[in-house]
């Protein structure tokens, strides 16, 4: 730093060993600067935003997530996180928007369905939450989350007995996985 006192790079660098360790205020300064010194180099963003939102700072990591999309970076990282701390902060429509441009992008993006049927378990549309958990489950077909989400899903719906059916056959990998059942789900199977 010392012999190049006002190269990006450097800062950036810099910064972002800073927040790695968890020194966050220090390292923002860092990055901060880097991306004044080159408002168009990308890294030293979408590390600032990484950084707002390892503090849960989700307004501040919205703004540079945005700033990284409006520079050209639309890729289903960019969009992603950007839905994710928009959901962090309940703008269900802003992360729903977004997260539907990362499915058009990779329809099978499992953090994205994910967090879209959270969105609407989150603002009570259980249908639409439950016909996207079965439509992953369908890209993913192990995936206790996904079972466990649609079993959270039905007993909202008061879907118990089709719980019921699909906990017999998937007893064994719940049980597999820790989750342990009443006796009265235990004589089912």
């Amino acid at each position: 730093l010392d012999l190049e006192p006002d190269y990006e790079v450097i800062h950036n660098n810099i910064g972002n060993l800073y927040c790695e360790i968890g020194e966050f205020d220090t390292g923002i300064q860092y990055l901060k600067r880097a991306h004044e010194l080159n408002p168009k180099y990308l890294m030293p963003i979408s590390n600032l935003a990484n950084a707002y939102k390892a503090k849960k700072d989700y307004l501040t990591s919205e703004y540079y997530f945005q700033l990284l999309i409006n520079r050209g970076e639309n890729s289903v990282y960019s969009y992603f996180n950007l839905a994710y701390v928009q959901y962090m902060q309940q703008e269900w429509e802003k992360a729903t928007e977004n997260l539907e441009k990362v499915l058009e992008i990779k329809h099978d993006h499992y953090d994205s369905l994910q967090l879209l049927g959270a969105i609407y378990f989150s603002i009570e549309q259980y249908e639409k939450s439950e016909k996207l958990y079965l439509k992953t489950l369908g890209f993913y077909p192990g995936s206790t989350d996904i079972q466990y989400n649609i079993a959270m899903v039905s007993i909202k719906q008061k879907k118990i007995e089709w719980l019921l059916n699909v906990l017999e056959l998937e007893f064994e990998v719940f049980e597999k996985n820790g989750v342990h059942f009443p006796d009265i789900v235990r004589d089912r199977k």
